[in-house]
């Protein structure tokens, strides 16, 4: 019903320019929002594997402390670690679960609680760093440090196999993520609107164009139903809006001619009856 009373009321030219600009509207909000989204995933992904390789750097580097339990050996190392932008702790356990070295920045305390486990802990030579669990403001990696056996003896026999010394976890905070995020949305948003804008006017010239035309049209019939003569439309525009003028103009010669006709006929018999009148 409000469809109709919108197609009833409002000029095509009011209707074309609303769902024009409607359309191009939408379409600008939506390509921001997938390009925004697409941007998110691919951001996350590249932190994500930035996380990833900064906790197998940190294991690497824990090795000796895990294997002499001595805290001093990964100082290092984990300040090194936690200079990374968006790294907010640091721990390394030992193969029993035991907090050898732990060290944390001035973050908010819900972004070291409740987190969600995402896999389980990779144990073996071929290990590597895994996004273990996250919530709402932070990622959570973990990574196994294993032993790394000298050169091999020429009297050895056998190979010496790898041994699990524990595990360092790494807290990345969500936060460059969330900015990144914003910043792509505002320049998704900003472009796809700027251009949404400039087809809008040049969309607006062209309708311009096409209507002006169609409104002399409109206007020609108008005066040709308020009785006025010799009303002819300007032939322009469009192909098929000129040849509705052409159409319109024959019609009205058409008409003109046949009420000329009309009226010599209506003069020839007005003088038919005089004459016989004048005879009697």
């Amino acid at each position: 019903r409000i469809f109709r009373a919108f197609l009833s009321t409002y000029t095509f030219r009011r209707q074309l320019g609303i769902a024009v600009t409607s359309g191009v509207l939408c379409m600008a909000l939506f390509s921001s929002l997938m390009s925004s989204w697409q941007g998110k995933e691919r951001v996350r992904r590249n932190l994500i594997e930035q996380g990833q390789r900064i906790t197998e750097n940190l294991a690497r580097q824990s090795a000796l402390a895990l294997l002499f339990a001595s805290p001093d050996n990964a100082t290092e190392a984990v300040n090194a670690t936690l200079a990374f932008q968006g790294v907010e702790r640091v721990e390394i356990r030992d193969a029993s679960q035991h907090v050898l070295l732990a060290r944390s920045s001035a973050g908010p305390a819900d972004m070291f609680s409740d987190f969600t486990p995402q896999t389980k802990h990779a144990v073996g030579e071929d290990a590597a760093a895994a996004l273990f669990a996250e919530n709402e403001y932070a990622w959570k990696f973990e990574a196994p440090v294993m032993s790394r056996p000298g050169a091999a003896s020429p009297f050895q026999m056998q190979e010496v196999a790898r041994e699990l010394l524990g595990h360092v976890s790494v807290v990345v905070s969500k936060s460059a993520l969330d900015q990144i995020t914003r910043d792509i949305f505002l320049v998704n948003i900003a472009s796809s609107f700027s251009f949404a804008l400039l087809f809008l006017v040049v969309i607006n010239f062209l309708t311009n164009r096409m209507n002006r035309p169609l409104d002399h049209l409109s206007a020609s019939m108008a005066r040709a139903q308020a009785g006025e003569s010799n009303v002819r439309a300007v032939q322009g525009g469009p192909k098929d809006i000129a040849d509705m003028a052409h159409a319109f103009n024959n019609m009205m010669t058409v008409l003109e001619q046949r009420e000329a006709e009309l009226r010599r006929f209506n003069e020839t018999l007005e003088q038919r009856v005089v004459e016989e009148a004048a005879k009697s």
